[in-house]
């Protein structure tokens, strides 16, 4: 399966494409929405809101007008490199099964 473009990725895409239907996943996680750099996790620091868990810190920015991203930063409290992927590849697999739920 390709990846997902964002230029053309909507979430009707997939019920119009009547050329390849499974060429767009509505469950794909695509690069697009990833947080990467330095910068957006400032702005997202500084202007989300902040929901405080017992095992994790969750920041929510509410921009109109731009797509959602998601940034996973674990902190070195969680445990060595390997545990802190392997949260980070967790809560990518709940958001990746979750994305068309969300608005």
């Amino acid at each position: 399966m390709r990846r997902v473009s964002c230029w053309r990725y909507d979430a009707t895409f997939w019920l119009r494409n009547e050329y390849e239907p499974s060429m767009v996943n509505p469950y794909a996680f695509p690069r697009c929405e990833h947080i990467t750099k330095r910068a957006e996790y400032l702005q997202v620091y500084d202007q989300g809101s902040k929901w405080v868990g017992k095992t994790f810190i969750l920041y929510v920015v509410r921009d109109e007008g731009t797509k959602r991203k998601l940034g996973i930063a674990v902190t070195r409290k969680v445990g060595n490199a390997v545990v802190r992927n392997r949260v980070k590849r967790y809560i990518r697999e709940i958001y990746r099964h979750h994305r068309p739920l969300l608005g």
